[in-house]
């Protein structure tokens, strides 16, 4: 990958060309290491130089999981890769059905991008980490039920027949969508590691779907969720239904069904989804 020697690069300049050893890469490391790419490179856009960092910890955790080391994570573990938030350009229904439209025309890994975007907005814009994470279990009565990464806190979702035709093309065995079952996450520590790759992986696949079918403007899956909600808010749906669709003010599964009303979510959901239709 270009990310990857471009990241060799900048060790080789910060090393002066040494070889660096895997017992070399502590705390104090790290953070000079980020110092030096702030500063010195002037790479002040704080996710520059996360990317090259993550390309770090990620062959350093390789490393450890292929036992070539013996590695310690304690270093990654108190390091905190900063990132700059950045918010996607929502897409109008009009881009929505241009990406539907050329599902058929593109490679069916890039099929695989489209269709989790669309499930993610079909699922109320559920976070791409929840999503790809899904197990059989979380499928209950026809909603998907779970805790979000982020918070902790309880959701459920109702599954219409455009997310259900999706999960069916890509059902897998342990975890919903098949393409999950070959990305076994060997431990704990690499979960956030594993889903940046996973997620930038498929931004790369959307990316060149919209590119080879003459698309006029840019998507990725965080967009999705972005999506969701503007569109709803421009169908006239009230602001207390999008934030509890999207998730937000809830703090148990018993607060979703006391506090609020989930068929207003459902019906939110059903009327964002048929906007779509020709």
């Amino acid at each position: 990958m270009e990310s990857n020697q471009i990241t060799l690069n900048h060790l080789n300049n910060y090393t002066d060309g040494r070889d660096l050893l895997f017992k070399e890469i502590t705390l104090a490391f790290l953070k000079e290491f980020e110092s030096y790419l702030r500063h010195d490179l002037s790479l002040r856009i704080i996710n520059s130089a996360r990317i090259y960092l993550n390309n770090i910890r990620s062959v350093y955790y390789h490393a450890i999981d292929a036992e070539i080391i013996k590695g310690d994570i304690t270093s990654f573990r108190k390091f905190k890769i900063q990132q700059e938030k950045t918010k996607p350009r929502p897409l109008d229904v009009e881009e929505l059905r241009f990406m539907l439209g050329i599902r058929h025309k593109v490679t069916k890994q890039q099929q695989q991008a489209i269709d989790i975007f669309f499930l993610s907005f079909y699922l109320c814009g559920i976070n791409l980490k929840d999503l790809i994470y899904l197990k059989h279990e979380n499928v209950v009565k026809g909603r998907i039920e779970y805790k979000r990464f982020k918070t902790g806190r309880a959701y459920s979702v109702k599954i219409f027949p455009q997310a259900q035709a999706i999960i069916n093309r890509h059902k897998g065995e342990k975890y919903l969508l098949s393409f999950m079952d070959t990305k076994e996450i060997l431990s704990p520590e690499r979960l956030n590691e594993a889903s940046h790759d996973i997620l930038s992986e498929e931004n790369k696949l959307l990316k060149r779907a919209l590119k080879d079918t003459g698309a006029k403007f840019k998507a990725s899956t965080y967009s999705a969720r972005y999506s969701w909600a503007t569109i709803a808010a421009g169908l006239g749906i009230s602001r207390d239904v999008i934030a509890h669709a999207l998730g937000h003010g809830i703090n148990t599964m018993t607060d979703i069904y006391i506090d609020f009303d989930l068929a207003k979510v459902d019906e939110a959901n059903e009327v964002v989804i048929n906007s779509l239709q020709v």
